[in-house]
């Protein structure tokens, strides 16, 4: 992880940010939020509860976390 994270750097990326959550985490949180009130997830420079984002922004969340496998 540390050399993908120097690569992108030496190769001039500007901003990185990492959501260590797996999909079915996510998938678990949108059918049980209650359980998962406390999840914060990292979207576009800010941090946000997961149950409380729209769903179309949580779908997008967990197809972002699948996303190579």
């Amino acid at each position: 992880m540390a050399s993908y994270v120097k690569t992108y750097f030496d190769m001039g990326g500007m901003q990185m940010q990492f959501n260590v959550v797996n999909s079915e985490t996510l998938k678990d949180a949108m059918a049980n939020p209650d359980a998962y009130r406390q999840l914060m997830v990292r979207i576009s420079g800010y941090n946000a509860y997961f149950v409380m984002l729209n769903r179309d922004i949580q779908i997008e969340l967990i197809e972002r976390a699948e996303y190579g496998l």
